[in-house]
């Protein structure tokens, strides 16, 4: 559909050192017009604009990714794969807000789910039915030698102090 060309001249002539690019997405017609726009730079000591960045037609945002799936992709081979500072210096400073799952708050949401290298579950943050919880899954298939524990479960339960309170 059209491309912008931002150029650089250094002492011999004019140089490309980065553009936008917005693609059809679809056959046009008169109603359907499906567009995405494609962000080149340049990386020090390179002369070719390289893809960095797409917004497609639904507003997926990919960094590094041509075609996301979701609504933010970002793959990496970095240490990390993302930061968030702030660095505010006051008591009422705060990181992330994830708003999401049921407005009652029935049924299970993943809020955070950690996989492994592999795709594998490690563990995640979930409300379940109004209860939110840090889960650690413990998987039978990873384990060896299982066996029943010596431990009496109800000894040690019947042994605890329950006490009522109020605030």
């Amino acid at each position: 559909i059209g491309t912008i060309f931002f150029e650089g001249r250094d002492d011999a002539a004019f140089a490309k050192a980065a553009y936008i690019r917005c693609e059809a997405t679809e056959n046009w017609t008169g109603t359907s017009n499906g567009s995405r726009l494609l962000f080149y730079t340049n990386e020090n000591t390179t002369d070719d604009p390289n893809f960095k960045v797409c917004i497609d037609d639904s507003g997926y945002l990919g960094v590094n990714v041509a075609s996301p799936a979701s609504m933010l992709e970002v793959p990496s081979s970095s240490t990390y794969i993302g930061k968030f500072f702030n660095n505010r210096d006051a008591a009422d400073t705060h990181g992330l807000w994830m708003q999401m799952g049921a407005d009652n708050g029935t049924g299970t949401t993943y809020y955070i789910n950690a996989k492994d290298g592999n795709g594998d579950t490690i563990g995640y943050l979930q409300n379940a039915s109004g209860t939110f919880s840090a889960h650690d899954p413990s998987d039978i298939r990873l384990k060896e030698n299982v066996t029943d524990t010596v431990i009496n479960g109800l000894d040690k339960i019947n042994a605890m102090k329950i006490r009522d309170f109020k605030w």
